[in-house]
């Protein structure tokens, strides 16, 4: 037997939603760091313009 056969099919709602459910959110969590941390360092020490062209462009990368 498959092992997403098994994960997907026999496991039980509320454990497959945790399971899935938690490696999206830390995901979510680490690109929020970094995203704040790419702010503070193009915000200090390159200036507030690249800040705004770097807040502009992030979002056609993210798709």
């Amino acid at each position: 037997m498959d092992t997403n056969t098994f994960v997907f099919e026999k496991m039980q709602p509320t454990k497959l939603f945790i399971k899935c459910a938690i490696p999206a959110t830390l995901s979510m969590i680490f690109s929020g760091i970094y995203s704040i941390a790419d702010g503070i360092f193009v915000g200090r020490c390159i200036g507030a313009d690249a800040l705004a062209a770097v807040n502009l462009v992030m979002p056609l990368f993210r798709h």
